[in-house]
């Protein structure tokens, strides 16, 4: 029975040292808009596709971010944006 709570309290003392370990991950995060290059604030999805662009769904349309500035590669039909 001694052996039993020595092994729980072994893997309960290696559980705490690895996420004290390796979860300590630092995320930067960046606020962007129209300022930016967005065509919208409001943005609907993201995502990052396997070249490193990172993709940006708005209320009007897709954008492109490669790190520098936004690209709009798709423009949504929308009364805001007609003359």
């Amino acid at each position: 029975m001694r052996t039993f709570h020595l092994h729980i309290i072994f893997c309960g003392l290696s559980l705490f040292i690895a996420s004290a370990i390796y979860g300590q991950s630092e995320y930067s995060f960046t606020y962007m808009d129209t300022k930016d290059g967005l065509p919208s604030n409001r943005c609907y999805t993201v995502t990052m596709d396997s070249r490193g662009f990172i993709w940006v769904g708005t209320q009007f349309g897709l954008s492109r971010y490669d790190g520098i500035s936004f690209y709009l590669t798709i423009i949504l039909n929308t009364p805001a944006l007609s003359p």
